[in-house]
């Protein structure tokens, strides 16, 4: 069970526009997701969409205790990262600003990878600016043309 990629279902979502296999990816984890709620949560410890400090500590503590309880160790596990997930997105603008600047000074050195290519494009699906199309266009041409590979 990856729970990084559960907690960020909507990371999922829009990478996968516009590509139906990568859709059918995606609402397969939804459902997942969905199933791994109704069998791990309960009143006693509910699903949260929001984030209080306290509640991971509550359930960190819990599955520490309960070694052996799987479903404490999945309720944690999987609000950890959803946490990871919500911090993230905290400085997601200055993560987007310093990915196109270090995207623009590569394509200008011709050391593009495969990695740049992904980030590229995600850059451009978070933020279809004519900007960053250009970019991701530059990045995936550069690639084609015999740029450094990885």
């Amino acid at each position: 069970m990856n729970f990084k990629i559960m907690a960020n279902l909507d990371e999922t979502k829009m990478m996968a526009r516009g590509n139906a296999q990568k859709l059918a990816e995606y609402v397969s984890k939804k459902a997942e997701l969905t199933s791994v709620i109704e069998g791990h949560f309960n009143e006693e410890f509910p699903f949260t969409k929001s984030f209080e400090s306290g509640h991971l500590e509550s359930l960190k503590t819990f599955a520490e205790e309960n070694p052996d309880d799987e479903s404490a160790q999945i309720r944690y596990n999987l609000q950890k990262e959803r946490y990871a997930v919500s911090e993230a997105s905290k400085t997601a603008n200055i993560d987007k600003r310093l990915t196109k600047n270090d995207l623009t000074q590569k394509l200008q050195g011709g050391n593009v990878s495969q990695a740049d290519l992904k980030a590229a494009e995600k850059l451009a699906r978070q933020n279809s600016s004519p900007d960053n199309l250009v970019i991701y266009s530059m990045v995936k041409k550069q690639l084609e043309n015999g740029g450094e590979e990885q």
